[in-house]
């Protein structure tokens, strides 16, 4: 069995195509693909800002996209998460 801090893990932003250089959510995950399709399915049930923002975003023609922002093993991208939320 793997140790979790040698796990490789990207950090995340969610971001509107149509203003990329405005994150609204940073995350942590192992596969982008996967994540973002999580995430744009749970919007329609969830009630949380996330959720809120990724159904205004869709609504309004827009698309949100993944965009990593870093790959590291998870104990430096938990770190590097907390920095990138600022």
């Amino acid at each position: 069995m793997q140790c979790t801090n040698d796990i490789l893990t990207h950090v995340y932003a969610l971001v509107d195509t149509r203003d990329l250089e405005e994150p609204r959510y940073i995350g942590l995950t192992r596969n982008l693909k996967k994540r973002l399709a999580q995430h744009i399915r749970c919007a329609s049930c969830e009630q949380n800002c996330r959720a809120q923002w990724i159904r205004q975003v869709l609504t309004s023609g827009g698309q949100v996209q993944i965009r990593p922002l870093a790959l590291a093993i998870h104990s430096l991208a938990v770190r590097l998460e907390t920095e990138y939320i600022g």
